[in-house]
């Protein structure tokens, strides 16, 4: 084994933040899978990319941890030395749980997120895209995807929570606020500042949970009140943290599914025909979109819990560990062809939403979402075409597809 403790040296530079990389990550995902994990200096974090070591960190939850309190700077995330509420809650959030307790709350709440059951909010899910496109702003028989995908997945999520339809707004900014307070760059004083729409959120979602409780209706938050089991049932604080998760992982992220779906299948006329023949290959078309663009920069963050051995090198106790999934998705020793959009293929090691103890609770409802809004889109408009190149904006997580032009 041969350890490595510096950057690779040469020409080549990890920088997710640059444009050129959200537009085209594969030549770096290549280099990237080619060489030894990569020490990311400026954040003095392992990238790890190769199909088998992304996996392993994933599964491994007792040598990889997803609580930001293991990271050896976790103090760089306190908001000006308080403890804010949305760090106390994310820290009782499936994340951040011990393994026992991590075991215990998804064992709760998994009956409320089986397939099935979100298949029962379908009509829910297709009455929200079937508005949205009712609603397009077609001019000059072109419009925006970007747009239009805005619209769906956060009111989706509101709908099968049971968030009022005049608080969607107010919702939308606590999701916002959710995602962005995540990103471990942010200074104390800029992470407050993106916290502020927080707190009115979560005294949102607080009024909603407790009217549940007085008076359940038909929606995912009343299942979640009710879930029990012998006995055990969800705390105030684990409904909070749930719901904050399931924004976060849920609401920014489908939309650019949707837009990153349309925009590989109108770039794929064969297999977007072998769809429109066969609708029932939705499902194999969007894990396929996901596997083949998909639009994570990063990857979710894991923290060595000691100092470990991994992929050729070695990573000491609380350093920051990004299993870059997309670079993973793309490797061809565990994809035959990996660089071929496939609707067909078989999806077995497609690992998108995560592997083992943390795989994403959500992950049912975020495919429901694409495949309705895909469905539905492309028998809308036949004839959809692309009228030009996509433009993508700086984001801290994702490959942001801030427009997507289309002629119908």
């Amino acid at each position: 084994m041969t350890e490595s403790t510096t950057p690779a040296t040469g020409p080549f530079a990890f920088d997710p933040d640059d444009l050129g990389y959200t537009r085209n990550p594969y030549p770096t995902y290549s280099w990237l899978r080619s060489h030894p994990p990569y020490l990311w200096a400026k954040h003095d974090a392992w990238i790890f990319s190769r199909y088998d070591d992304v996996v392993a960190i994933m599964r491994d939850y007792r040598l990889f941890s997803s609580n930001w309190a293991d990271w050896e700077h976790a103090a760089r995330r306190t908001s000006g030395g308080q403890v804010h509420d949305y760090d106390r809650l994310m820290a009782s959030g499936l994340f951040a749980l011990p393994h026992d307790d991590h075991v215990r709350l998804r064992k709760l709440v998994s009956p409320a997120f089986t397939p099935r059951a979100i298949e029962g909010m379908r009509h829910k899910v297709q009455q929200i895209v079937d508005d949205a496109l009712d609603h397009i702003e077609v001019q000059d028989g072109r419009f925006d995807v970007a747009v239009l995908a805005e619209h769906i997945p956060l009111r989706a999520i509101s709908a099968v929570l049971g968030i009022p339809r005049t608080r969607e707004p107010e919702f939308r900014r606590f999701g916002v606020s959710v995602i962005d307070a995540s990103d471990p760059r942010l200074t104390p004083a800029a992470r407050l500042a993106v916290l502020e729409p927080f707190t009115p959120g979560l005294e949102l979602l607080r009024a909603v949970i407790d009217e549940r409780m007085r008076q359940p209706a038909d929606d995912l938050l009343s299942m979640l009140v009710a879930v029990e089991e012998a006995g055990d049932r969800l705390s105030h604080d684990e409904l909070l943290s749930l719901v904050m998760a399931l924004v976060a992982a849920g609401s920014e992220t489908t939309v650019h599914l949707i837009c990153f779906a349309v925009y590989t299948l109108l770039r794929h006329p064969a297999e977007l025909a072998r769809l429109r023949a066969d609708p029932t290959l939705v499902r194999g078309a969007i894990e396929e979109v996901l596997r083949f663009d998909s639009f994570g920069k990063n990857g979710v963050p894991r923290f060595a819990r000691d100092d470990v051995e991994i992929g050729g090198v070695r990573v000491r106790k609380g350093q920051m560990i990004y299993p870059l999934l997309p670079a993973a998705l793309r490797d061809p020793d565990a994809f035959p062809r990996a660089d071929v959009f496939d609707i067909g293929r078989d999806q077995t090691a497609n690992v998108t939403f995560g592997t083992g103890p943390h795989h994403c609770i959500g992950a049912a409802l975020a495919r429901l979402e694409g495949q309705v809004a895909v469905t539905a889109l492309f028998a809308r408009f036949p004839s959809l075409r692309l009228v030009g190149d996509p433009v993508f904006a700086p984001h801290s997580f994702l490959r942001k597809m801030q427009s997507l032009p289309v002629a119908v």
